[in-house]
């Protein structure tokens, strides 16, 4: 038996577990343009979940229906749900002889200010392509230099066989240092159009690629960066050592940064959303939206589009393994005329982001 003072304080808990789950999924249908405070709820979805699925098991234990307002609410996030913790994909269709491997990876610059090792960090990179043979490659925070220092579009061209590129810079630096977004292809580019996201380094490419007898329309796209300083990395490794002034503080900090990174991301979701609306092709979306399933932006680029992993991933697949919990913030989307035949998100520490890869054939 459990006494009447904690029964009550657990189902105060328990009301506020359920009513901030509820806001988790308000937050993937508001824009946070008018609602940042929802972007908390967004990210912390994933824990007010397992804290509900903790309540019913506890209430049902002790025979007691309070049980029943955790589970309801459960039953109706079944969508994020899902989206988050994949647990029943779809049965994978015959992978026909016509199929292609995509890989999207943000690839930090491919390690470039790891000033003693990057030349060995870009050739096991190189080397890890070589394992994968991506048909098609979407690179975020992509980096070449005009120089011979640290070569990677030749190096790409030559060691791994793509024929094609697209690349757009964001920034270019008088020592020929340049850093943006780029897509690589094995098959023929025939289109090449850059999607600006105005004053900000972040931006989207859409490259329509001649697929077999096909054409498709690949968005490869990186969103607002959050731009945590390193007093918050610290704040959130450090968390439950922290005294309560220190976590007010620090959450400031890292909700202030939060909410002005997603108000951005917002309306960029928006500009991709009409490319797709308005692609004459199929479409496939790939890229690091910086945002979870559970988000606005997520909502508003998937709305139309199927999700690789809640296709055919398993599991939670965190692609950003930074914080204590990896956080899904890297996306393969495609439509309704593409089929999908594998997804994998690989763990390999190439990068402060994991690569996915999907496995896809266009419908007959």
């Amino acid at each position: 038996m459990i006494s009447h003072f904690v029964k009550r304080l657990l189902l105060i808990i328990n009301v506020f577990a359920v009513a901030f789950l509820l806001l988790g999924l308000l937050a993937g249908h508001v824009s946070t343009v008018h609602f940042r405070v929802l972007i908390f709820f967004s990210f912390a979805f994933p824990f007010f979940a397992i804290a509900n699925l903790f309540f019913v098991g506890f209430w049902m234990l002790f025979k007691k229906l309070y049980f029943i307002p955790s589970l309801l609410t459960l039953l109706i996030c079944y969508q994020p749900l899902n989206a988050t913790f994949n647990i029943l994909p779809e049965d994978a269709p015959p992978k026909p002889e016509k199929s292609f491997t995509v890989l999207s990876h943000n690839v930090k610059v491919f390690d470039l200010y790891n000033w003693s090792h990057n030349k060995k960090s870009r050739n096991e990179y190189f080397k890890y392509l070589r394992k994968i043979k991506p048909e098609i490659a979407c690179f975020q925070e992509y980096f070449n230099t005009k120089g011979n220092d640290f070569p990677i579009h030749d190096s790409l061209i030559k060691s791994q066989r793509f024929k094609y590129s697209h690349i757009s810079y964001s920034i270019q630096l008088p020592n020929g240092h340049n850093f943006g977004i780029a897509t690589y292809s094995r098959f023929p580019i025939v289109h090449k159009k850059n999607i600006s996201f105005g004053k900000t380094h972040n931006m989207a490419i859409a490259t329509d690629i001649k697929v077999f007898n096909d054409t498709i329309r690949v968005i490869n796209c990186h969103l607002q960066s959050v731009r945590f300083l390193s007093k918050d990395y610290l704040f959130i490794d450090k968390l439950p050592g922290l005294s309560d002034e220190d976590r007010i503080d620090g959450a400031k900090g890292v909700l202030k940064r939060l909410s002005v990174a997603s108000k951005i991301r917002a309306r960029q979701a928006q500009l991709i959303a009409n490319e797709i609306k308005t692609s004459p092709y199929p479409v496939m979306v790939c890229g690091d939206f910086n945002d979870v399933p559970t988000s606005y932006v997520y909502h508003q680029l998937s709305r139309e589009l199927e999700d690789s992993y809640h296709n055919q991933g398993f599991g939670i697949n965190g692609t950003y393994p930074r914080f204590f919990v990896p956080f899904r913030i890297d996306y393969i989307l495609f439509d309704e005329h593409i089929r999908c035949h594998g997804f994998r998100t690989e763990t390999s520490k190439l990068s402060d982001h994991f690569a996915i890869i999907g496995e896809y054939s266009m419908n007959e």
